[in-house]
């Protein structure tokens, strides 16, 4: 993707929905703004402009707490297209 996210209107990122609703609830913000979502094969996600993520991670910032800072770092990731898919796991018994 990019190393910096373009915090524009001109761009929508999708925020899985999880992370949305969690960066929601420690903003003390209600579930009801969960109202714009993209359903996919792979998942839920957030509609965002590149304002609104903007706004989301100084949100998280001006909370100063150790769990704002965390929420921040992963949206930041997710925004820049620094995320990973997780490994799959091991099999048991083979060589």
């Amino acid at each position: 993707m990019t190393d910096n996210p373009r915090f524009d209107d001109l761009v929508i990122y999708l925020i899985p929905i999880d992370l949305y609703a969690e960066i929601l609830a420690l903003c003390g913000l209600p579930y009801a703004a969960v109202y714009c979502t993209i359903c996919s094969p792979v998942g839920v996600y957030a509609h965002q402009t590149g304002g609104e993520a903007k706004n989301l991670l100084d949100l998280l910032h001006e909370l100063k707490s150790e769990r704002g800072d965390l929420l921040a770092n992963e949206l930041y990731s997710w925004l820049v297209g620094d995320w990973k898919e997780p490994e799959p796991p091991e099999l048991q018994g083979e060589p």
